[in-house]
């Protein structure tokens, strides 16, 4: 509850002094009990003054100066004064300025003959600071009349609506009983004043109307869903498992738990409660549309005695989809059958038989149109489309229909739809963009279930969120996420609150606290961490079907041709891996389990749970070394080469092998991939050769996932050539020939290529380690604030592959700066000889080169996996670097290829990665080579 000093004031004043108006204590008792249940509940303040004096309306406007939201006056007045007790006149001069300076006054209501004068000087005055609406009368008005108007304009306010629309309602109500010509008549009989035919009252908006019309007492209450409450149904136990929903999209389940997007349900019900026929709905992919409509916004306007019908655009398209919502809702009306052919016809008894406030349809989706189509089946839809909207919604249209559309799509569309249903006949239409969630949002969204308004829902969760003024999670939480531009907010944010849950969940009292999000959360990437950790956990069903790429396989069919979400029908997913070893619907419902796809109701579609994973997905797919992935990029890389030039176009042996072998794992082969399949069957069975030629396309296209970790190196280098920085001549020739980086790299095919060729020359390995320095001292110091040191007691001469060494050190020394804490302690690198017995070989003497870092270590468990193929520790995961999980792998194997080691000597505080060669190599090749 507000205390006195937070609530906004209602003030009434009254001024009966010749006793003449007899339905002025009316009005004030009415616009009293309009406001009696906010005074109940201790929202608002309502200071009713009768026979109001001017010292009396002057204390009241310097004592609730800062509170003061709305003033209504009742009683005589002129065109020049307002009359209150003892035939005092109050002047505009001495009044409006008083007015103006009160910063929290909204509205003011001068609800007496003639003031029209009055309110346009207050709407004109330039000093006034926040006064968005004044409604006064144009001439003399008759005292019944003014006090209906006024107790209807207030009881609408009160019943949430906005400014404009209570006005237009309470203009209404009181046409409901008399005609125009009657209260013409009424006027002219008790004030022998005809001059106007109507309603004699005015409103005033301020600057920009749009703003000041959307006034509420929601705005007044700083509270966006005032009076668009939740059934008691949708606040009945039971209430989900978990208060947070992780990548899993709310739904009419969650509605008790949905926080964060008040404002923009108030926004949308008011584009409902206008003139608006068609809303479109638009904002970036992941932002959370289909949350807010089936979480926020469809409960509340059920509640409110709407009739809503909801679905997804189906293949068919929107215009029988809209058939199959508008068919729906005509059934459960109970209307007798046949339905009307005519679709104004039918949407308008529907209306007629509910008899509640109408129809609103919603076609989510919509995009799809464009982005599973051809252009011209695209074009085609989007002409049905206007035609059934100009059907039911063009202005000739009669009568109008109350109800809504509302078409919801990802917000790169809007140009489409907003430029075909505009073209021609102008329809009743008016656009939203739902933007990302502001700091006000999610701030709500931390902490709205943990001070929810139901005591069971506190009772069940029994959260508490840490939000001292030193120590405030939910405010570090939006600084965090409002200053990631790149990030996905809305789902992040839920990922990060579940993860923070999953965490207390089993605790008497979940604390959320600052500290561990910073710990823990801050700057992991969430959406690739989600999408990893629900691979482990189907790989416990699937392990093989995991490591050979087709569970990834089966998640990038559900990508479309244009980078965007897809949805899949059963019967495609069947088509297209019905050759593999298992039931793919198996592994689909194994996704299902594991909220990586979802089920769409009411149909055999299957979706990504969140289209925040496209991009993830896509780059997984790209970096992946599974056996199906290789395939597809070869694949992908033929079908151009084929495209250009069909008689070049060749398999390697290696790519060959690759494709048999990936068969089982992947999608059917496309109709064009077939037949630059078959032709090169065609010419292995004539025992053509391959050209020979060094253009790039018969060059290998399967490039190794580790040259992915690369490309922060090779911006670096290109960096320190703008600033004429010391580079060395291998990292020269990697930046300026990146396909010799391609054909390194392709030789580390663990599987199916036989050993590294290597090429071997004698090489300083003090001047190795100090390129290496010299190369990304400027990265340490300036991004991280750290300073690597080298200390060296030696200069040696070993046989080495020259090239891949100095990637290995760059990929090690990489790896110390981006993992080390900021302004950490010093980077030290040294260069020693030892002699020791290691793991049981003996060897007199060893070249050692440790790297040691203070950073966020490696965890003892992992200590073994660390130098795994394709494993990245836990505590990678909490940064936001991209790794692949190669480069320790490779490194390993390329040492040991030296008949050296590498190990990790220390885990943290500090971490230590040590290289051992063995001395016999300064002077003969390793014997393994």
């Amino acid at each position: 509850m507000k205390t006195n000093k937070d609530k906004p004031v209602v003030l009434i004043v009254t001024a009966d002094n010749q006793r003449d108006l007899p339905r002025l204590i009316r009005e004030r008792e009415g616009i009293r009990k309009a406001f009696k249940a906010l005074k109940d509940q201790g929202l608002i303040e309502v200071e009713l003054v009768t026979d109001i004096t001017a010292s009396r309306l002057q204390e009241c406007l310097l004592e609730y100066k800062d509170r003061l939201s709305i003033f209504h006056f009742a009683g005589h007045a002129t065109k020049d004064f307002l009359k209150i007790a003892n035939d005092t006149e109050i002047f505009p001069e001495g009044l409006l300025p008083l007015l103006s300076q009160r910063k929290s006054l909204k509205l003011a209501f001068l609800n007496g003959c003639s003031t029209l004068k009055q309110i346009e000087t207050l709407s004109r005055n330039k000093t006034r600071n926040n006064i968005l609406a004044a409604i006064g009368t144009v001439e003399a008005v008759p005292d019944d009349l003014a006090s209906e108007l006024a107790i209807n304009f207030y009881q609408q306010l009160v019943a949430g609506d906005d400014v404009q629309t209570a006005w237009g309602a309470a203009e209404d109500r009181l046409k409901l009983t008399r005609t125009e010509g009657e209260i013409s008549q009424q006027i002219s009989r008790d004030l022998e004043s005809s001059k106007k035919a109507g309603l004699s009252w005015e409103i005033r908006y301020s600057e920009p109307e749009v703003l000041a019309k959307s006034f509420s007492l929601a705005t007044l209450l700083d509270d966006p869903l005032y009076n668009l409450p939740l059934s008691e149904d949708d606040l009945k136990p039971p209430f989900p498992k978990s208060p947070f929903k992780s990548l899993q999209p709310f739904s009419r389940e969650d509605a008790a738990i949905f926080f964060g997007r008040g404002k923009d349900i108030r926004e949308l019900y008011r584009l409902i409660c206008s003139n608006f026929s068609i809303i479109l709905l638009h904002g970036q992919s992941g932002v959370g549309k289909s949350s807010l409509l089936h979480a926020g916004f469809i409960p509340r306007m059920e509640n409110k005695g709407y009739r809503v019908k909801y679905q997804r655009r189906s293949q068919d398209g929107l215009v029988v989809t809209f058939r199959e919502l508008l068919q729906e809702a005509y059934i459960e009306a109970g209307i007798p059958k046949p339905m009307p052919k005519n679709l104004h016809q039918c949407w308008q008894k529907i209306e007629v038989k509910d008899g509640g406030e109408g129809l609103i349809i919603i076609l989510d989706q919509a995009e799809e149109l464009f982005t599973q189509q051809k252009k011209e089946q695209q074009d085609n839809e989007l002409l049905k489309s206007k035609e059934i909207l100009t059907e039911l919604f063009a202005p000739q249209k009669k009568p109008r229909l109350k109800g809504t559309l509302i078409l919801s799509f990802r917000k790169e569309f809007y140009a489409d739809f907003h430029n075909t249903l505009e073209k021609g006949v102008r329809l009743p239409i008016t656009d939203m963009l739902l933007k990302p969630l502001d700091q006000q949002g999610i701030i709500e969204a931390v902490t709205g279930v943990a001070g929810h308004y139901i005591p069971e829902i506190r009772n069940q969760y029994k959260i508490n969120v840490e939000k001292s003024e030193d120590q405030n999670l939910p405010l570090a939480i939006a600084a965090d996420l409002i200053n990631d531009v790149k990030s996905t907010i809305a789902p992040i944010l839920q990922m990060v609150l579940y993860q923070m849950w999953e965490k207390q969940k089993n605790k008497r009292n979940k604390n959320l606290y600052l500290k561990e999000y910073r710990d823990k959360w801050r700057n992991r990437n969430m959406i690739r961490h989600y999408l990893l950790e629900k691979m482990q956990s189907v790989e416990k069903d699937f392990p093989y079907e995991i490591r050979q790429g087709l569970v990834l396989d089966i998640l990038h069919f559900h990508i479309t041709d244009k980078k965007t979400a897809g949805r899949r029908s059963t019967e495609e997913i069947k088509k297209n891996y019905d050759h593999i070893k298992i039931n793919p619907m198996k592994l689909v419902q194994c996704l299902v389990d594991n909220y990586l796809l979802i089920k769409e109701e009411k149909s055999k579609f299957t979706r990504l749970v969140h289209d925040a994973l496209v991009r993830v997905i896509l780059d997984e797919f790209q970096k992946s070394f599974k056996m199906a992935q290789r395939a597809s990029r070869v694949l992908q890389h033929k079908t151009i080469d084929f495209e250009h030039s069909p008689e070049e176009t060749w398999l390697d042996s290696r790519d060959k092998i690759v494709i048999e072998k990936a068969e089982h794992f992947m999608r059917k082969h496309s109709d064009i991939e077939k037949k630059i399949l078959n032709i090169i069957e065609q010419k292995f069975s004539q025992d053509k050769k391959p050209p020979q030629d060094n253009s790039l396309q018969n060059n290998r296209r399967d490039i190794h996932p580790l040259l992915y970790s690369q490309s922060m190196a090779l911006d670096l280098i290109e960096a320190l050539a703008h600033r004429g920085k010391a580079i060395s001549p291998h990292l020269k020739r990697l930046k300026s020939n990146h396909f010799m980086i391609s054909m390194v790299f392709s030789n580390f095919n663990f599987n199916l290529t036989g050993k590294i060729k290597y090429q071997l020359n004698k090489v300083n390995i003090s001047e190795l380690v100090s390129k290496i320095i010299n190369a990304l001292n400027y990265k340490a110091e300036f991004e991280y604030g750290i300073e690597i040191k080298f200390i060296n007691d030696q200069s040696t001469m070993m046989f080495l592959d020259e090239l891949l060494f100095e990637l290995i050190l760059f990929n090690i020394i990489l790896n110390a700066i981006q993992y080390s804490v900021k302004r950490s302690k010093i980077i030290e690198i040294n260069h020693i000889q030892q002699k020791i017995t290691f793991e049981g070989i003996k060897n007199t003497s060893w070249e050692v080169i440790s790297i040691k870092n203070w950073g966020i270590g490696i965890l003892e468990e992992e200590k073994e996996l660390i130098f795994t193929e394709l494993f990245r520790g836990s505590n990678a995961y909490l940064t936001q670097i991209d790794g692949s999980g190669l480069g320790l792998a490779v490194s390993k194997e390329i040492i040991e290829d030296h008949d050296g080691f590498i190990r990790v000597t220390s885990l943290h505080s500090p971490t230590i990665f040590s290289i051992y060669l063995p001395s016999y190599l300064k002077n003969q090749m390793p014997e393994r080579l």
